[in-house]
């Protein structure tokens, strides 16, 4: 009798774990996924933004700095970066490899637009402007004139769901003197989700700006 109720159990014990997995998976797939909602999402939209404005710039992604500018610290080994006049370096307190900012942006972007943005030889991909030293991360930074001050910027979801979302970016800026009005750059921005990651995977100015 014994014999004949053990294959029974271990049947009921497979069907049981087999439940317990499901029921776990959807669990996880909720509260991932589900639990989406468009104050979230902005917040995603505006990470990506600021990470790829920090990239479409004449200097090199640095994440969040320690320092303003240093320059005697690595004086040094700067002399060997002959491509570019480095007017000061800047201390990464959130990286200390390059190689490490590189996953960051991998996790953040996909690989299609990081392969356009290299074409396109933004700094942030040219190893020559950054130095490792001691366990952290300097990054260059070159004379350069950008836009007027940025006075703010708008955020809007136009779609979103488990796997995408899709939003729109408005750059406010003010030009100086006193007759002078602000103007508006707008972005129009796809993320996607890839192994748990919301990735940009599109950045483009918005032809009806």
């Amino acid at each position: 009798k014994t014999n004949k109720l053990l294959p029974i159990v271990i049947i009921c014990g497979l069907i049981l774990i087999g439940v317990f997995a499901i029921c776990k998976l959807l669990f996880n797939y909720i509260k991932s996924n589900a639990l989406l909602t468009p104050d979230k999402a902005e917040a995603i939209l505006k990470e990506r933004d600021e990470l790829y404005k920090g990239i479409n710039t004449p200097h090199p992604y640095c994440g969040k700095v320690s320092e303003d500018r240093i320059t005697d610290e690595i004086s040094q080994d700067s002399q060997s970066n002959q491509q570019y006049y480095i007017v000061y370096w800047s201390l990464s307190s959130e990286f200390q490899s390059y190689n490490q900012l590189l996953n960051f942006i991998s996790d953040n972007m996909t690989d299609k637009l990081i392969q356009k943005l290299k074409s396109k030889k933004y700094k942030t991909f040219n190893n020559k402007m950054y130095i490792e030293k001691d366990n952290k991360l300097y990054c260059g930074h070159i004379g350069a004139v950008g836009d007027p001050p940025q006075k703010n910027t708008l955020y809007r979801i136009n779609e979103y769901n488990d796997t995408t979302i899709i939003g729109t970016v408005t750059d406010i800026y003010g030009v100086y003197g006193a007759n002078s009005n602000d103007y508006t750059k707008k972005y129009d921005i796809i993320l996607v989700k890839e192994n748990g990651l919301w990735k940009i995977d599109s950045y483009e100015v918005n032809e009806n700006n």
